[in-house]
């Protein structure tokens, strides 16, 4: 299996895989998946409408499919990129859907219209990774080329561009008020940006091992994916004495931090 993804209801789930299939499961009860077939070749990634009524692919063809949930049907093919498609979101309303590729594009399609994508170019090398905001303004992308950017969904000004990574960007997301974006890297770092792209991002880093994924699953709260198998949950606290946090830091850890660990998160104390 190469990704999985629920719905934002989380009553389904969609994984793809090798073998060129998406499947869609009910998470409530067992059974047999509704099995999705289509793409020629790998499926790279899943994603599905908030009613879970549409789950689309993203393949080694090329090609972007959308299944109708419980029909007959064929998928909706949707073409225009030049190489394997990496990455996948729907819009919350389900109007709209992102796709990032290897040929260093975004593309934003209107769901069920026949209309031309609108193609966001600036990244240098491939996207991995492309996230609606909550509210379908914007759009946030990162890619080989150790950037973040935040587009306008409807193609119009240039991107803010965040710049930091040393090396690849596995994963952006936006914050639910739009205002912070998270993104993991290939340099063992999670950062947290204002979306305007003003000031510096807060870096978390020290894990030994590359950063897979990073999400905004609440208000003050997100999760990571580590490449050592490791899922790491976050809370966002507000700046406080550094004596304070010394504390909190005692008071919640399983084990000693070492001096190098004191050093980098705890000034030392």
């Amino acid at each position: 299996m190469n990704a999985a993804a629920f719905s934002p209801d989380g009553r389904q789930l969609a994984s793809v895989s090798e073998d060129g299939t998406a499947r869609l499961w009910d998470s409530a009860q067992l059974g047999d998946p509704e099995v999705l077939r289509g793409h020629e070749g790998a499926v790279w990634a899943a994603a599905a409408t908030a009613d879970g009524r549409l789950v689309a692919g993203a393949g080694a063809d090329g090609t972007v499919r959308i299944w109708q949930r419980g029909s007959a049907g064929e998928p909706t093919v949707l073409r225009g990129h030049d190489g394997d498609v990496f990455g996948l979101s729907f819009s919350a309303d389900g109007r709209y859907l992102a796709s990032a590729g290897d040929d260093g594009t975004v593309r934003v399609w209107p769901v069920g219209s026949a209309h031309k994508p609108v193609v966001h170019r600036g990244h240098d090398g491939r996207v991995w990774t492309a996230a609606f905001s909550p509210d379908g303004s914007r759009l946030v992308s990162g890619g080989n080329d150790g950037t973040a950017r935040v587009w306008n969904t409807a193609g119009t000004g240039e991107p803010v561009v965040l710049t930091g990574h040393q090396g690849i960007v596995w994963s952006a997301a936006c914050s639910a008020d739009g205002r912070q974006v998270v993104t993991a890297g290939n340099d063992t770092t999670v950062r947290v940006w204002k979306s305007s792209g003003t000031g510096p991002p807060v870096v978390l880093h020290g894990f030994g091992a590359s950063v897979e994924s990073a999400r905004f699953v609440a208000a003050g709260h997100f999760v990571s994916a580590h490449d050592d198998g490791t899922v790491r949950a976050w809370e966002r606290l507000p700046c406080r004495p550094i004596d304070e946090l010394v504390e909190r830091s005692r008071q919640q850890s399983t084990r000693e931090l070492t001096r190098e660990e004191r050093d980098s998160y705890l000034n030392g104390q």
